[in-house]
């Protein structure tokens, strides 16, 4: 997979649009470090307001992260950044991964105002962990330090953990969801309000 290093102190707005599209990141991406930067807005593609099918979104289309990757195992790690508004795209988280994919989120001494899970997806996190078809397994992991988050889950997702999966009860193992907040952090997590 591919690296993507994002350093300064500029001010950042990346907005994507369509099919697999990450506001920053991609599909491949397996290792995305961001530093010093003020990301003003940031989103993935296919950000909409509520699922629109009703098969808890499994027919919406498939767009990305506003931060991520799809690539299983993949690292985001955020240090010195603060955001004034991210969403992820349908199916995707707003930081962290899209569907059936598992990673790490490292986020440490910074400000995030807003972030915003798309379809069924996590604000910070996953969406669909658990590969149905082949019975993979992917773990998210997320570690917190010295941080300030306002996070908010998608249609059927957590603000800070991971989106509903229609798959999730015949498939074994269970997947893995690990959160580590420091003392110094002060976190507001809302679940998605379907």
């Amino acid at each position: 997979g591919t690296k993507l290093n994002i350093a300064g102190n500029g001010n950042l707005t990346a907005i994507a649009e369509g099919d697999h599209a990450y506001g920053i990141g991609g599909d491949e991406t397996a290792v995305i470090n961001i530093k010093d930067v003020h990301i003003v807005d940031v989103k993935g593609g296919h950000v909409k307001a509520a699922i629109t099918d009703d098969n808890y979104g499994k027919n919406e289309p498939e767009g990305g992260a506003a931060i991520g990757s799809g690539k299983d195992g993949a690292v985001i790690t955020l240090n010195n950044v603060t955001i004034d508004n991210a969403q992820g795209g349908s199916k995707a988280a707003g930081i962290g991964a899209r569907f059936h994919t598992g990673l790490t989120v490292n986020i440490q001494n910074s400000t995030i105002k807003n972030v915003e899970g798309g379809t069924s997806s996590a604000g910070i996190g996953g969406s669909r962990m658990t590969k149905h078809e082949s019975g993979d397994t992917q773990n998210i992991t997320i570690n917190i330090t010295n941080s300030r988050i306002n996070a908010k889950g998608g249609d059927f997702a957590a603000g800070i953990g991971s989106g509903y999966n229609t798959y999730c009860s015949g498939v074994s193992p269970t997947p893995v969801i690990s959160v580590t907040i420091d003392a110094a952090s002060n976190i507001t997590a809302q679940g998605g309000l379907l």
